[in-house]
């Protein structure tokens, strides 16, 4: 017998309720906490659990689309490559920093996608009208290395139409070459065919001069922060460009100025002293080749 029946007109269902017992202590009948050893593995993050879809208006065409964009603050902070290219656990952040318009084909670094000026919008149109073949309104769980590219060659574009500043443009080049520079990696490791890395490397070359020869301008041409970047970083990342290029005396005029600097953050100051060796190794390497030849 449920001593408790009489609460059915209450609204309590009183049918699968355990016969009462007022000794019994609450939560005793519950199953133990596994042990660590029987517990499932945690799974792994995925790239596509750091996104979310955003829905937005464009602002030359007004089309209404769907865009990824990174989650909050979710994604962990990795140590940066060399020249300062940002890394994070389990996500490339640097995929989503793109809007594009699928209809118009309008992109732009998301910070600067909206607002536009009238005469922005006349320029961009001028400049895509009759070449952009709308897309389908499909948004992917995530962006491929080579979509990414896409976006940012489309915003690119759409930066130079619109007359921004040169260390936008600079900026996005950066960011495109670093992005190639990731699909080098893939395809030497995936393929055996030397033609396309070949092809890449001389992509990434080019992008990566444009952003070092942009950004050396800048830095007479506008003042900080340069796009976001602070005049430290960007000293920073030029030397490390400079020293790409074999350009050993623009690489050491910014690491010694960055370590005399004020200014300079200790961390920065630190690559700096490891750069300037880099420098006088690659220096005395290259003097004794030339007089081997």
């Amino acid at each position: 017998m449920n001593l408790l029946s009489s609460l059915e007109k209450f609204g309590f269902s009183m049918e699968d309720e355990a016969p009462l017992d007022i000794t019994k202590e609450p939560g005793k009948d519950k199953p133990q906490d596994m042990t660590e050893s029987e517990k499932e593995p945690e799974k792994e993050p995925e790239e596509k659990d750091f996104l979310v879809r955003k829905h937005i208006s464009c602002p030359v065409c007004s089309k209404r689309f769907d865009t990824l964009t990174v989650r909050g603050t979710r994604a962990k902070r990795l140590e940066p490559d060399y020249d300062l290219r940002p890394r994070f656990a389990y996500i490339d952040t640097l995929k989503y920093d793109v809007t594009l318009c699928p209809q118009c084909g309008y992109a732009a670094m998301n910070r600067f996608f909206s607002p536009l000026s009238d005469a922005q919008v006349g320029r961009i149109k001028k400049a895509l009208d009759g070449k952009f073949k709308p897309q389908d309104n499909i948004t992917p769980d995530t962006y491929s290395l080579q979509e990414s590219i896409d976006r940012y060659k489309l915003a690119l574009v759409s930066s130079m139409a619109k007359i921004v500043k040169l260390s936008e443009k600079s900026y996005i080049c950066l960011k495109i070459a670093w992005l190639i520079r990731d699909e080098i990696k893939e395809v030497k490791a995936l393929s055996t065919d030397e033609a396309i890395a070949s092809a890449l490397q001389q992509e990434y070359n080019g992008f990566y001069k444009q952003a070092y020869n942009g950004f050396l301008q800048c830095m007479s041409k506008e003042t900080p922060p340069f796009c976001g970047i602070n005049a430290s970083t960007l000293t920073f990342m030029i030397a490390n460009m400079a020293m790409y290029f074999r350009d050993y005396a623009v690489a050491s005029k910014y690491v010694y100025e960055l370590i005399g600097s004020k200014t300079a953050s200790p961390k920065v100051k630190d690559r700096c002293l490891t750069l300037k060796d880099q420098i006088a190794a690659k220096m005395r390497e290259e003097a004794k080749s030339a007089k081997k030849a």
